[in-house]
């Protein structure tokens, strides 16, 4: 190979000495995907500041990857060393994810470039939204609403239940459709008053055809360093219903301001009855939403800029090993 893009090579199958090995005398290209590289061992350290002063004294240790005994600060000292010996040229996704390696312990000595992710632009569907919500028995009328059921810790299902539930005492027979994918019957307590639709796991580009008969996307998620569902649904003129403190703030400024709330029930749940009593607000802005997301987000402009990247650090890589 002239050039290696590491990925997420933090799973169970690669040591730091094998990450060093294998770009030994190599430009290496490196995704950081998520905040794991600049932690002591957690992935997501959620509001705990320590990755800024080396992770001393860590009070999670049961955190993902969960540990026995406390190594947090070796770990990541360990960490910095081995990355500084590789010279990576590090990139991210977001702007959040970049002021999180400012804060850290590689502000000094890290080569940083953002580069969102690229999604494929959805074709133009042949079906309308109506002919496509009749396909799958949903009444024209309906509010639908899109989620990701996944139980984790991340992604906040609890948060969204929690919102349904309040939601049914108070407007137990508003004509909804709640569509989810990934896990099913999460939402089945609810399929008595609203229209509940359990897609399982989708793959490839078929969940755009769902997302184009979404009118909100739920994600209050605890833990995002980017936010790839939020981008393919507004790539579907869908508006996310996000939460401060991860990379979906500034990642859905385009959807609207007033469709970001402080991550606890209450302000979703208020978040959440704003958004559905309006609906025919937002409907008006999915081709703008739309336009602006495919703008920004397409893979063409993500390929572009990663292949531009690439050969910038192959020069860079034969220029130094020349001057050496």
């Amino acid at each position: 190979a002239d050039l290696l893009h590491f990925h997420i090579v933090h799973e169970d199958f690669l040591s730091l000495h094998d990450w060093i090995k294998l770009a030994h005398e190599k430009p290496v290209v490196w995704t950081w995907h998520d905040p794991y590289p600049m932690n002591g061992h957690c992935i997501h350290s959620f509001a705990c500041e320590r990755y800024q002063t080396g992770c001393k004294s860590c009070p999670n240790l049961d955190y993902y990857f969960e540990i026995k005994r406390d190594r947090s600060f070796e770990n990541l000292a360990e960490r910095i060393t081995a990355i500084e010996k590789i010279d990576p040229l590090v990139i991210v996704a977001s702007e959040w994810m970049h002021d999180r390696i400012l804060k850290s312990q590689f502000k000094k000595n890290l080569r940083v470039e953002v580069v969102p992710f690229g999604v494929n632009v959805p074709a133009i569907a042949e079906q309308s939204r109506d002919a496509l919500k009749a396909n799958l028995n949903i009444p024209k009328n309906n509010i639908v609403v899109g989620l990701r059921a996944d139980v984790s810790s991340y992604k906040g299902l609890d948060l969204i239940k929690q919102t349904i539930e309040k939601f049914s005492k108070e407007y137990p027979y508003c004509p909804i459709t709640f569509i989810t994918c990934h896990m099913v019957e999460q939402l089945s307590d609810y399929a008595n008053l609203y229209q509940v639709i359990d897609l399982g796991w989708v793959g490839g580009d078929e969940i755009h055809q769902y997302y184009s008969i979404m009118d909100f996307f739920l994600m209050p998620s605890r833990a995002e360093s980017f936010g790839m569902m939020a981008i393919e649904a507004m790539m579907n003129g869908v508006h996310p219903l996000v939460t401060y403190g991860t990379a979906l703030e500034s990642l859905t400024a385009d959807s609207s301001d007033e469709l970001v709330s402080l991550p606890n029930q209450e302000r979703y749940y208020e978040l959440f009855v704003k958004s559905i009593l309006n609906v025919g607000y937002y409907r008006k802005q999915r081709l703008s939403l739309a336009l602006q997301a495919r703008e920004k987000y397409s893979s063409e402009v993500f390929m572009s800029k990663l292949t531009n990247l690439y050969s910038k650090e192959y020069a860079r890589f034969h220029t130094l090993r020349h001057t050496a």
